[in-house]
C-alpha cells in the first residue's frame, strides 16, 4: 500500500515539474524569440530551435537541446499557382503521402484568419491543416502545415512541422505561434 502511494506521489510531482517547465518555456518564447526572415515574411522563432539548414528562401529547424523527434521547415516560393489556396494545400499534402485522421484533424481556411492584420488588409491569405496522420501508409505522425500567400508580391511560404505523435504536442504550440504572429517583411 505504501509503495502504491509512493508511486502516485512521484507521478504527481513529475506532472507538477512538467507543468512548471512548460510554463517557463512559454515565457521564454515570448521574451526571447528571434525574428527570422524567410522569403517575404518575418517569423518569431523560439530561441531554442537549432537551424539545420538556412538559405535565402528556406529554413529548417530542430530542437538541438533535446532528442525530440520533431522538425519544422519554412520554404518560400516566388510565384503563386493558378489554383485556389485550398486546392494548393490539398495537392501538397497528397504529394507528401500523408493521410490525416478524420477525427483529429483541424482544417482552417482563409476565413479563419480574417482578424490577422496582414489578411485583414488584403496582403495575405492563409490556410492550415494539422492533426495526427499516417505517412507513406506506415508511419504515425503529428503534422501541421501552413500555406501563406503574399498577395502583394505574388509568392507564398509553405511551413510544416512534422513529429512523432507525442512530440507534436510539445513543439506544436510554438510552431503555431510563429505562424500566427508572422508579418510581411518590409522592403
Amino acid at each position: 500500500m505504501i509503495m502504491e502511494w509512493g508511486i502516485v506521489i512521484l507521478l504527481i510531482f513529475g506532472l507538477l515539474y512538467t507543468m512548471i517547465v512548460v510554463k517557463e518555456e512559454k515565457r521564454a518564447y515570448e521574451e526571447n524569440s528571434v525574428a527570422k526572415r524567410i522569403g517575404n515574411f518575418l517569423f518569431p522563432i523560439p530561441s531554442w530551435w537549432g537551424i539545420l539548414e538556412e538559405s535565402e528562401g528556406k529554413m529548417v529547424f530542430e530542437r538541438t537541446d533535446t532528442r525530440y523527434d520533431w522538425r519544422a521547415q519554412y520554404e518560400w516560393f516566388s510565384s503563386i499557382p493558378e489554383q485556389s489556396i485550398e486546392e494548393q494545400m490539398r495537392d501538397f499534402i497528397q504529394s507528401q503521402n500523408i493521410l490525416f485522421d478524420p477525427d483529429s484533424t483541424v482544417i482552417q481556411t482563409p476565413q479563419n484568419y480574417l482578424t490577422h492584420k496582414e489578411v485583414m488588409e488584403g496582403r495575405c491569405s492563409v490556410v492550415r491543416i494539422e492533426g495526427t496522420a499516417t505517412e507513406n501508409e506506415i508511419d504515425r505522425i503529428y503534422y501541421d502545415a501552413f500555406l501563406i500567400r503574399d498577395l502583394v508580391e505574388n509568392g507564398y511560404i509553405l511551413a510544416t512541422s512534422k513529429s512523432s505523435v507525442l512530440n507534436g504536442l510539445i513543439e506544436g504550440p510554438y510552431f503555431e505561434a510563429t505562424l500566427q504572429n508572422f508579418q510581411r517583411a518590409r522592403k
